[in-house]
């Protein structure tokens, strides 16, 4: 009898059979858990340990023979018997799980001996399977089992058969040289293979001409066993072993050694298939993880679905892998690209594909009505088709573009909708998994997260470009009136962010009831500004009068409204829109953009386009206010001006300034000022204080002014008010109180010496330095009362001696650059 005890890899007993209760009288209970030298320690004494050690180091089944050993175990009383035992370690993946201790009386020995080595032959094979579980794929896991159930058996052929559908086809076989299987092809419930498979159940033929059902594939085979291998529930394939001997599988165990086998080898492939399987579920992470990476270098769509393309076929090893877009709401596609295929019956767009493997020709065709792709984009779910020939979805290969085997087609979203669809197409036989569904799901939420984020920063983007154009608009419009220049600024904003090609700004005349040409851009031709629209009959008097934004999505739907239809067809035009301008509730003109394609106006768009018509109606309204304003100011100031220079010529009346005085201080004070920079506001304002330097001498009296002999000192104090008195008096009215500095400060001189203050430098305002020296040059040309007029030579020398000291140095050495040299007095 033959008794198997299981060991721990400690030598702790796991299993201890009723027999050896018997022969040792220790019950299971007494020997389960404890280690085997503890419960017997006789066996150290005898040297077993040892032995038992050594198998441990090196993990090859060890044979404890009777013969040096007279017996393992004894009873309690009376003469042990003589036994034998094989001891063989069980690994898993390379590391010891336990021990099978075999132990047998010895009885007929060479039966004995057949039979342990069968055991340790079994044992090895058992091992050497589980060694290619570790290590091997399906392939080499199923070529090991093969080829350890032939050395079992010692048979000159083992193979393996796979079920598919209602058939086992040969997979992997192990032979002897010469000897050739015919039969590859076995139907369910033919043969040995056959009846297993169908069964379920091992099946053992000792003498195959004896069998009915036996299939003869190869000559000189006599015997055959059987055995499914299973991978959970299901059978896998059968395990097949013949032999040329009849009656070699005539043993009791040898049924259960194949059985085991094929046991051994399912659980194997199951092992091996969750490790690949983790593995590819860790390389498909790796290559999702490095698709996120790479969306952001795709520079436009087309790229990124191109990557998206490629990604997919590289993820799931398929033939090809295309993306379409989609527009539900129009059932149409936008046609962006030349070389896009645009099916408008159902809204699909082919986007982007790599043409591979003999698909090129599918690439090119865009998908029928509620074919796959069609049906997943108006759906919304995704849909695998496994087995196109029988699919509702594909009407024939030929329409594929190739010998399609398996497809799936996945929905791309932004928000509820569908965006696009990815389709992922195999030419070869495939069954595409739910682990290939998730991956291609995780890719497709990658890229919709992608083209979700990047429409969420263009849209941002969008919207501070148009708040920085609106920005721009107001900068220009208050910043200068001249009305061109802000009208073509608004028109390029308006273009650029609304992507039309064209537009134009009308003024509105509603007494003939016409638009006349205020501003254009982007039209070919000049023919647009020599137009002017009768509103009568024209598309442009709905949307003025109905005071709305009219757009427009093909031109030749209201062609005949326009009265400028030769124009526009000409200018190429397929949409556009109209704005209305209003300002302060009355209509001053319309405003049209154009575009030589198909073009979508959406919400957003006509809100930024509603807020230029109010910037370009409140610039028309504000430059005509300023025209006015500016004629109105003009004549204005041509009243200020004559009422100055009667003042001023009151003054050489009076005798208070020599006849011409006037008139030669403005010719040569005014081109100086300029020379100095004195802007053109400010150039007015120092005019107008050159000319009434001298208003204060109204005040005082003429005896003293037109004195002719030398002024005493009392008369002299009285002259140094004349500056106080002017400015007293130009503050009084509005319009020449900027023109004060130079009636104020025309007498203060650059070393301080001056009066009424006595500034110094540049305490001195400009205007007034800048007319000093004039005054002076003026004053030393003419004629006094008390004296004759300076030659030209002598108030030249004059001058010169005043520079740095009563005058500012720069003034005097431009003055006598500009006018030194002719003598102009």
């Amino acid at each position: 009898m033959l008794s198997i005890i299981t060991l721990s890899p400690q030598f702790e007993i796991q299993s201890w059979p009723e027999e050896m209760a018997v022969l040792t009288g220790k019950e299971e209970s007494q020997v389960i858990g404890k280690n085997l030298f503890a419960a017997f320690p006789d066996l150290k004494a005898r040297g077993l340990q040892a032995i038992f050690e050594n198998c441990r180091q090196s993990r090859v089944p060890t044979l404890i023979s009777h013969a040096l050993h007279h017996h393992i175990f004894a009873p309690p009383e009376g003469e042990a018997p003589r036994q034998s035992a094989w001891l063989v370690p069980t690994l898993q993946g390379g590391e010891l799980r336990g021990f099978v201790l075999a132990i047998e009386e010895a009885g007929e020995r060479q039966a004995l001996e057949l039979v342990f080595r069968r055991r340790a032959a079994f044992l090895e094979a058992l091992l050497n399977i589980r060694r290619a579980m570790a290590t091997q794929d399906d392939e080499g896991i199923l070529q090991t089992l093969v080829q350890q159930t032939a050395h079992l058996f010692e048979a000159p052929r083992a193979e393996i058969y796979m079920l598919e559908g209602d058939h086992l086809v040969l997979g992997v076989g192990h032979t002897a040289p010469g000897i050739v299987n015919t039969e590859v092809i076995i139907p369910l419930g033919r043969g040995v293979t056959g009846k297993t498979a169908l069964s379920g159940q091992a099946v053992r033929v000792l003498d195959v001409d004896s069998h009915p059902d036996y299939i003869r594939g190869v000559e000189g085979m006599r015997a055959e066993m059987a055995a499914p291998i299973r991978l959970g529930n299901t059978i896998y394939g059968i395990l097949d072993v013949e032999s040329d001997r009849p009656e070699v599988f005539d043993f009791p165990e040898a049924l259960t050694m194949l059985q085991s086998l094929a046991d051994e080898a399912g659980l194997a492939l199951q092992q091996a298939r969750l490790r690949q399987r983790e593995q590819k579920r860790l390389r498909h992470l790796a290559t999702l993880r490095e698709f996120g990476l790479r969306l952001t270098e795709a520079g436009n769509l087309e790229a990124l679905y191109q990557l998206t393309a490629a990604y997919a076929v590289r993820l799931l090893d398929a033939s090809a892998a295309f993306i379409y877009t989609y527009d539900a709401d129009q059932d149409t596609a936008a046609r962006e690209r030349d070389h896009s295929l645009v099916d408008h019956r159902t809204g699909l767009e082919y986007a982007a594909g790599p043409g591979i493997a003999g698909l090129e020709d599918s690439a090119f065709r865009p998908p029928r009505p509620f074919g796959l792709v069609h049906t997943v984009a108006r759906t919304g779910h995704l849909l695998v088709v496994n087995d196109p020939t029988s699919s509702p979805f594909f009407q024939s290969d030929a329409e594929a573009g190739t010998t399609l085997q398996a497809a799936a087609a996945l929905p791309v979203r932004r928000g509820e909708s569908v965006h696009a669809v990815l389709s992922v197409r195999f030419s070869y036989p495939h069954h595409i998994s739910k682990e290939e569904i998730e991956t291609l799901e995780l890719l497709c939420e990658q890229l919709a997260a992608h083209l979700e984020s990047t429409a969420l920063y263009e849209r941002t983007q969008q919207q501070l470009n148009r708040l920085n154009s609106l920005r721009q608009i107001e900068t220009t419009i208050t910043t200068t009136m001249n009305l061109t220049v802000i009208l073509d600024e608004i028109l390029n904003h308006a273009i650029r962010q609304v992507g039309a090609d064209a537009a134009a700004i009308w003024f509105y005349e509603p007494v003939l009831q016409t638009l006349h040409h205020a501003a254009s851009c982007g039209f070919r031709s000049e023919e647009n500004k020599r137009a002017e629209i009768p509103l009568l009959g024209d598309h442009a008097a709905l949307a003025l009068s109905e005071r709305r934004i009219i757009p427009f999505a093909d031109l030749n739907l209201i062609a005949d409204r326009i009265a400028r239809r030769w124009l526009l067809e000409r200018e190429g035009f397929v949409s556009g829109l109209l704005l209305p301008l209003t300002a302060k509730g009355e209509i001053v003109g319309l405003m049209e953009l154009y575009a030589r394609r198909e073009i979508n106006f959406p919400s957003e768009v006509i809100d930024f386009l509603e807020t230029i018509t109010r910037q370009v109606a409140v610039a028309i309204d504000n430059v005509r206010l300023f025209e006015h304003m500016q004629t109105s100011n003009l004549d204005l100031a041509a009243n200020y001006g004559a009422t100055v220079r009667a003042w001023a010529h009151t003054l050489e009346e009076r005798g208070f300034e020599p006849p011409g005085h006037l008139a030669w201080v403005e010719r040569l004070a005014l081109p100086l000022a300029e020379a100095f920079g004195i802007e053109e506001q400010a150039l007015v304002n120092f005019q107008r204080g050159a000319l009434l330097h001298d208003i204060g001498m109204l005040h005082l009296p003429d005896s003293v002014v037109l004195k002719a002999d030398e002024l005493s000192a009392e008369e002299w104090e009285q002259i140094k008010q004349h500056p106080l008195l002017a400015a007293r008096a130009l503050r009084a009215i509005p319009f020449l109180r900027p023109a004060i500095d130079i009636p104020l400060y025309h007498h203060e001189r650059w070393d301080g010496s001056g009066y009424p203050e006595g500034l110094r430098g540049e305490q001195i305002p400009l205007t007034a330095r800048i007319f000093a020296v004039v005054d002076v040059w003026v004053s030393l040309r003419s004629e006094k009362p008390y004296r004759p007029a300076h030659t030209l030579a002598d108030a030249l020398k004059i001058l010169d001696a005043g520079r740095g000291r009563l005058f500012d140095p720069q003034v005097v050495e431009r003055f006598l650059k500009m006018f030194g040299e002719s003598d102009m007095l």
